[in-house]
């Protein structure tokens, strides 16, 4: 019994741990900026988000970890609102097969901070809607406006 405590103690600050990982992963990816196209932006940042999640060495703490961080980014699926990180992973609940060990449990940390638009992005809306009101944005214009 004492040991199927301590395994359930493990399981929880494993999952801290990713889920910290995870975290700093997402927020790597929210606020990674660069001067690139959508497309290639958005891979830029999901490489930094890779290498953030990697400083973290989860493996250390999990040796049987499997997970590998994935991105839902604001051009897939179906709900552009849910824009962040997320890892699957699994571990066992305890160390006896007796005890619930046999199956292993499958666990998601989830991070969707929501990913601003790109300075390109900003900039092409704002002259978009200056060149509606009958301006000329290639003289004037300001990135950080609407709400950018």
């Amino acid at each position: 019994m004492l040991f199927l405590f301590i395994k359930i103690a493990l399981n929880f600050t494993n999952g801290y741990l990713v889920q910290y990982a995870n975290f700093m992963a997402s927020r790597a990816y929210l606020v990674h900026d660069t001067n690139q196209a959508k497309g290639t932006a958005l891979n830029s940042a999901y490489q930094r988000a890779a290498q953030v999640f990697g400083q973290y060495q989860v493996t250390n703490f999990l040796p049987n970890f499997s997970g590998t961080l994935q991105v839902n980014s604001p051009t897939s699926g179906s709900m552009p609102f849910y824009v962040g990180t997320y890892v699957d992973f699994e571990d066992k609940f305890s160390l006896s097969k007796i005890m619930g060990g046999a199956i292993p449990l499958q666990f998601r940390s989830e991070s969707f901070l929501g990913k601003e638009p790109l300075r390109k992005e900003c900039s092409a809306r704002v002259c978009d809607a200056m060149t509606a009101a009958g301006g000329n944005c290639s003289a004037y214009s300001t990135p950080f406006d609407n709400g950018c």
